[in-house]
């Protein structure tokens, strides 16, 4: 795997978890007008979370090489600046958000193939 910016964070936030806010936001009353903004309950890495893939699987990593990115690339993204803390799905269903590491593991065979 090859990246531009391997040290860049964010929150990364499972399928599941979107799942279930949606659910529950068409299902119940009191969300009526309101926008969730979900991510994952850690802040990780590009290189993180292609460690946690890595338990079950043989990933490779390495910094992007060759050539200098497009310039357009690195303006659009500043992987010197993180976020910070964002509403995770916990917010709203009131069970804990999963973890990439879950969402690594869940989807292990799916690498496989």
């Amino acid at each position: 795997m090859r990246d531009l910016f391997p040290d860049a964070a964010w929150f990364p936030v499972q399928e599941r978890d979107i799942a279930d806010v949606a659910v529950l936001a068409l299902t119940e009353e009191g969300h009526s007008g309101q926008a969730y903004t979900l991510n994952g309950p850690e802040l990780l890495t590009h290189r993180r979370q292609v460690e946690c893939q890595n338990a079950d699987l043989l990933l490779g990593f390495e910094d992007y090489g060759g050539d200098e990115p497009d310039p357009s690339l690195v303006e659009a993204f500043d992987p010197s600046s993180s976020p910070g803390p964002v509403p995770t799905a916990e917010a709203v269903n009131g069970r804990p958000a999963r973890t990439f590491a879950q969402w690594a593991q869940d989807h292990t065979e799916e690498f496989r193939s």
